[in-house]
């Protein structure tokens, strides 16, 4: 049975009341082993109505609560990232200050290559890619190989091997009991 909407369960069970109010039954009910007036049991129904219009509405305020917050934070947005890079800006050397406010020291530019470094660097992979032949996707593609003078000779698959006959059997020699091929023998 598929689970119903608490809007489904509560109507379900608001039947139920009614119609032990309107049909009470004579005598006590037997519920899950244990006795019960009528009053008992529509007062249970009617506490877990009660609970499930809680919910109902629980969720009704959490849903609003969720769409207030989030037009606020989207609102303010520009506000909340301006104050962030302002604090960064003004305690960028002490990062104690800026752990309080929960924010991380931006990167230091000054361990950044130069241009003159950079240069060098580029000029040694150059070098090095000479030294040891190193070559990119585009000039191995572009490597080709000629070969003259030598005769290729085109390799075919060998020929199946005719199968071997049958020994011979001889006249009053026992035959021996073979399996055919995948097949399993019990002697």
């Amino acid at each position: 049975m598929a689970a119903q909407s608490h809007a489904a369960t509560i109507a379900s069970l608001g039947k139920l009341i009614a119609g032990l109010q309107k049909y009470p039954p004579s005598g006590a009910l037997s519920l899950d082993g244990t006795s019960y007036t009528t009053a008992e049991v529509v007062s249970l129904l009617q506490s877990i109505v009660d609970a499930l219009n809680a919910v109902v509405l629980a969720r009704a305020t959490y849903t609003k609560a969720v769409h207030a917050a989030e037009a606020l934070a989207s609102d303010n947005g520009p506000v909340v990232r301006d104050l962030k890079q302002s604090v960064q800006m003004t305690y960028a050397k002490s990062d104690d200050v800026l752990s309080v406010f929960g924010l991380i020291p931006r990167k230091s530019t000054a361990g950044a290559k130069t241009p003159e470094v950079k240069v060098a660097a580029a000029a040694k992979a150059k070098a090095t890619r000479t030294a040891r032949g190193t070559k990119g996707k585009t000039q191995k593609a572009e490597i080709t190989g000629n070969v003259t003078g030598v005769a290729i000779t085109p390799v075919t698959a060998p020929a199946a091997p005719a199968p071997a006959a049958p020994p011979a059997v001889q006249p009053g020699a026992a035959t021996p009991l073979v399996a055919a091929p995948g097949t399993v023998s019990s002697h």
